[in-house]
Order: C-alpha cells, then sequence, then structure tokens
C-alpha cells in the first residue's frame, strides 16, 4: 500500500492544499510554523480509520477536532487517495463547525473496502501492511523495559500504539522485554534462574519475614526467638540458592512460633504448604501441560482447600497469619514455576492474591460457594500456565526471530552499536554494545537513544505484520517521522535518508527535517517545499538538492543566510570595493573578515586572488 494524495480544506493553515506523494520517499521543508506537522498529522488523521477497520470492522479512527478548522470557516475537510495492488481507495473526514449546516459528510466507504481487503490478506496470507508516525514528542527518557500484561500474539499487534507518539516508543521496550522472557528465558536452567533473581527473592523472603515479625504482636520473648532465626538465615547466602532450605528454614520458624497455637485440625495447611515446597523438583522442569497438570492440579486443589478450610474454620489466627501464608503460596509458585515469563507468573500471582483476599473477606464460606471458589482459583492459575506454553510452542522453530530482525535493522543502520538485550539483575535494564563497550542504553545521548530506538520499533512492527516473511524488513508500509534529524550529529543526519531507504526498502517514507545535511541525499523530485503565506499554506517541489553543499542548501530550500547578517554584508562589500577598484579598502576588509573567519573560507580565498590580480593588472 502507498499513499497517493492528500487532499485538505480549511484544516489549521491549509485552506486548498493537495499534495502528490513519490511512492519511496517524500521530504517535508519548511520554516517552523510553515504546516510540515499539519500534513502528518491529518495523514494520521485519516489512516486512523484504516488502522482500526483493519482491527475490527466498521470501528471508528480519530476526527478533525473543533479548534482545527480554519478561521471563519464552516468545516474542514481531510481526503486521502491509497493505492494497493494499482487499485485506489480514498475517504473524507468532514469537520462542521458549531452551528453551520453544509451539505458534506464523511465518506469512509472505501476505507472499509480496503480493511476489508488487508483482513483477507491477513485470514489467508498473515501479513499486513505497517502504518506509523513518529512525531516529535518521541524523545526516549528514562529506558526501563517494564513487563507488559497482555495474552496476545497476533499480526495486528504491530498496530499496537502505531499512532500513539511518544507512546510508541514504550510499547518497543515493553515488546523487548516480553519478547526477551519469553525466549531467553526457556532455554536457561532453574538454577541459573534462581541466580539471576536472587535479589527479588530475598525482597520476598523480607517481606514474609516482616508479615510474621507484625504477627507477633510485640511479644518480647517470641520477637527474640524470631530475630534470633531471621539473622541465622541472613547469614547463609547459599540458602538462597537452594529454595528447599530455605522454605524447610522458613517452616521451622514458623512451627517454632506459631505452630503451638494453631488448632490441630488446622495444621494441615502447613503440611500442604510444605509439600508444595519440598516436591517442586517433581514438576518445575515439565512444560508439558499433560505430564505437569497431573501432579501440580492435585497439590494445587489440596493446598487451596487447605486455605479455605482454615478461614472457614474461625480460626484465631486468621487476620494475623493469612497474609503470611498468601505470601507463602504466592512465593513457592514462583519458585515453582520458574520457566514461566514474568508477565505470566505475576499474572498468577495477582489472580492469587485477589482471590485469596476476597475469600478471606467472606470469612465464613457457604459450600456450593467454596467449591466454586477453588474451581475458579484452580481454572485461572492454569489458564494462564496454558496459555503460556502455547505461546512457547508457537515460537517453536522461529525463537528470537522477531528480535533477530530488531537486532539486525539496527546493526546495519548503526554498525558500531550491537547486542541490544535485557538484563534483569539488580533491576531490569537495557544494554548495548557500543564499539565492543557495554553501555546501559540510559547512558547514550539523546541522539544515539533515540535513533536506534526509532529503527527498531519500526523493524519490530514489520516483523510482527510479515511472520511468514523470510525478510520481513523487506514488509510494506507507510512510516511517517517528524523531524527525522531530531538530535542527530550532523554526520548521523546525513546518513538517515540512505540508510532507511536501504534497510526497509519497500516502505512509504514521508518525513520532515530543517537540515541541509538530510537534504543533500535527497533528489529534489521527492522534496515538498512547504510555505505560509498570510496563513495559507502552499506546497512546490525543490528544483536542485541532491549533492548541494550545506550552505547552498540553506539560502536556497530553507531560505536561511548561510552566514551571520552582518558577515555577508561584509562580504559582499568587499566584493563591491573590489569591483570599483578601492583596493586599499578591500585589504583593509579582507584582513578583518580573515580574522573573523577563523578556518580559511572560500569565498575569502577567491577575493584574495581578486585583489592580487587588481593589484598586478590593474583589471
Amino acid at each position: 500500500m502507498k499513499i497517493k494524495s492528500i487532499y485538505i480544506e480549511n484544516f489549521r493553515s491549509a485552506k486548498d492544499l493537495k499534495i502528490d506523494f513519490d511512492d519511496n520517499l517524500n521530504v517535508l521543508v519548511g520554516v517552523n510554523g510553515a504546516g510540515k506537522t499539519t500534513i502528518l498529522e491529518t495523514l494520521t488523521l485519516c489512516l486512523s480509520w484504516l488502522i482500526k477497520r483493519i482491527q475490527r470492522q466498521n470501528s471508528s479512527g480519530l476526527m478533525i477536532s473543533e479548534s482545527d478548522i480554519r478561521y471563519n470557516s464552516s468545516f474542514a475537510c481531510a481526503r486521502i487517495v491509497c493505492v494497493e495492488n494499482d487499485k485506489e481507495y480514498s475517504w473524507e473526514l468532514i469537520k462542521f463547525a458549531d452551528g453551520k449546516i453544509i451539505d458534506k459528510k464523511s465518506d469512509l466507504v472505501e476505507v472499509s473496502d480496503l480493511a476489508l481487503h488487508f483482513q483477507r490478506i491477513l485470514d489467508h496470507e498473515n501479513r499486513l501492511p505497517v502504518i506509523g508516525y513518529y512525531p516529535v514528542s518521541r524523545v526516549v527518557d528514562k529506558i526501563t523495559p517494564e513487563v507488559r500484561f497482555d495474552d496476545t500474539f497476533s499480526t495486528l499487534d504491530a498496530y499496537d500504539k502505531a499512532l500513539d507518539g511518544k507512546q510508541n516508543f514504550s510499547a518497543f521496550f515493553e515488546w523487548f522485554r516480553q519478547q526477551d522472557d519469553i525466549v531467553n528465558e526457556k532455554a536457561t536452567s532453574r538454577d541459573k534462574w534462581i541466580l539471576q533473581n536472587k535479589v527479588s527473592i530475598k525482597r520476598r523472603v523480607d517481606k514474609i519475614f516482616k508479615l510474621l515479625k507484625s504477627s507477633l504482636h510485640d511479644n518480647e520473648e517470641d520477637s527474640e526467638k524470631f530475630d534470633y532465626l531471621r539473622r541465622r538465615i541472613n547469614k547463609d547466602e547459599y540458602i538462597y540458592e537452594h529454595p528447599r532450605f530455605l522454605f524447610r528454614e522458613i517452616f521451622r520458624t514458623i512451627e517454632d512460633l506459631f505452630y503451638h497455637k494453631i488448632k490441630q485440625k488446622d495444621k494441615i495447611i502447613f503440611d500442604y504448604l510444605e509439600e508444595n515446597f519440598l516436591r517442586m523438583e517433581m514438576y518445575s522442569e515439565d512444560e508439558s501441560l499433560k505430564q505437569f497438570d497431573k501432579i501440580y492440579s492435585s497439590l494445587l486443589h489440596r493446598t487451596i482447600e487447605s486455605f479455605f478450610l482454615f478461614i472457614d474454620n474461625e480460626n484465631d489466627l486468621i487476620d494475623d497469619f493469612l497474609q503470611v501464608l498468601i505470601e507463602l503460596f504466592i512465593f513457592s509458585n514462583e519458585i515453582n514455576l520458574w520457566w514461566l515469563s514474568d508477565v505470566s507468573r505475576k499474572k498468577i500471582e495477582n489472580v492469587v492474591r485477589t482471590s485469596l483476599s476476597e475469600i478471606e473477606e467472606d470469612k465464613k464460606i457457604k459450600d456450593s460457594k467454596f467449591d466454586l471458589e477453588i474451581k475458579q482459583l484452580e481454572s485461572s492459575i492454569f489458564r494462564i500456565i496454558s496459555q503460556e506454553i502455547r505461546k512457547k510452542k508457537n515460537l517453536k522453530g522461529k525463537e528470537g526471530r522477531e528480535m533477530l530482525f530488531v537486532k539486525k535493522a539496527i546493526e546495519q543502520f548503526l554498525p558500531d552499536y550491537t547486542n541490544l538485550r535485557v538484563r534483569r539483575i539488580p533491576r531490569p535494564h537495557m544494554l548495548i554494545d557500543k564499539e565492543n563497550l557495554e553501555f546501559n542504553l540510559n547512558q547514550l545521548s539523546d541522539g544515539e537513544k533515540n535513533l536506534i530506538t526509532l529503527i527498531g520499533d519500526i523493524a519490530r512492527r514489520l516483523a510482527i505484520a510479515n511472520p511468514e516473511s523470510d525478510n520481513p524488513l523487506e514488509g510494506n508500509g507507510v512510516i511517517m517521522i517528524d523531524e527525522v534529524d531530531l538530535h542527530l550529529h550532523p554526520k548521523w543526519q546525513q546518513l538517515m535518508i540512505p540508510q532507511l531507504e536501504k534497510i526497509f526498502p519497500n516502505c512509504q517514507f514521508i518525513v520532515s527535517t530543517h537540515s541541509p545535511q538530510v537534504l543533500n541525499n535527497v533528489q529534489p523530485d521527492n522534496i515538498i517545499l512547504l510555505e505560509n503565506n498570510n496563513n495559507v499554506l502552499r506546497h512546490s517541489f525543490a528544483i536542485e538538492s541532491y549533492g548541494k553543499n550545506s550552505d547552498r542548501i540553506l539560502e536556497d530550500l530553507l531560505g536561511v543566510d548561510a552566514r551571520p547578517t552582518n558577515i555577508k554584508n561584509e562580504i559582499e562589500e568587499l566584493y563591491r570595493f573590489i569591483e570599483l577598484g578601492e583596493i586599499d579598502k578591500a585589504k583593509n576588509l579582507y584582513k578583518d573578515l580573515s580574522n573573523k573567519i577563523i578556518g580559511g573560507d572560500p569565498e575569502l580565498a577567491k577575493a584574495n586572488v581578486l585583489i592580487k590580480r587588481k593589484e598586478i593588472t590593474g583589471k
């Protein structure tokens, strides 16, 4: 799919504007306020309807707002024409000013037709065109690859936050973390996982012991015993690497402090909990739900049942001690199910915590509800585990494939930056190798972070949208970037357009820039000059650009003097003195300018030659 044209009427500064686009590259140029962002945001409005209707029939996209209607106009209009398989599709958005009624309305028939076409392609070929908008607000702040909570692995994920500005960068880091969880954690061992997560395990244990301590109600004798037991565990670093011993010590602490206070019939919960802890080796390595199910389900059922019985018997320790048991149960599941992704383990924790807390509030549970609560909690836990196993099976044969293409795109674009990855200790953060040295991504400059993330996000969306392709970076798409030179060193600005076209050859790019370094690598037919005169937006195409030096581009295309005005005036005066034969004045001004312009200057060098010629020939 390509955008053929856009027509804008009474939208912001555009009174009556039609722009035809090149299939591959379009660079919008103009001073601030000329209308570059207006063009990009109009395209975003129109394309949002296509995205929404690909995701779901008859859904609504973004609307033209009242504030976008041109002053003293009764309506605003945005019409886009797209081409897919040599067939044109157009749709139009209309917004009336308050109190105005005219014989116009939005026409969305063909966007629905185009969306249906792409839905059929998705069903039969499992691919989609990528659509993405990267506004000026895409600046990357502090990078923390957070866990994201969703169950979908769909080609439609290519459109997740695709037009949401700054949010599409946060979506990139969330996605990268999730992919890293699923792909890399599968290949590790439980011992390695425990070592990697030793800090979080200690935090879990600390929380359990704090709850235990609060349950003592300042009993001096019990508090002293507790402090002794806690110190003993703290001194043993080895114990945190071997959960079987850790759980045994926690249980001994509980038994020493609380066992004698619990009714005999309620002690079953401790037996089941301890069994849950100590039998984890029997199933923690097994990712086959069919076998895993037999052992874990019966153990899970008995443990949950004992929780409910403990509550139902109105034990005196319920208020003080139930939270300890909940934390123990959550902790045991986290260790037992170490091979799950962070997302799935967190979901199980939330389900258990919510369910058991609700039951705690009920206190007395009727028999019918008792069985229902057990089944619901078991079902929720197994649903999460099943989804995780299904996801991992779907990844078989292509583990890390999407991440591989993301890394490939970044490394092709920036050869000195390699091996983007997640590290989880002491807390999750992203690393990259720069010239073979390891850097936290937060340590890089704004330009480095933004460029790495921009390229990574485009590649990610192409990989998601083309899961069956041998090279998804060659996928089809429309990518819009406001201020493509944002925060970049001039050397990178110069490489930006050629690299985008090389690495993503089948994407149509519509970008804006102020940078002469960007423009001197662009053919004039691909440059759209925007001008806002008297609040009327107009456009034209450049005549020359490719290979020009930056000074010429500044003056010819951007309408900016390449020199400070005073220096420019003095150089003009220097040439006037030479032309008039006033050599002494010319020599004095040349000397003065040579002191101001350090490092040599072509125009001064030429003036010096002319002065010497005048002195010799008098001509």
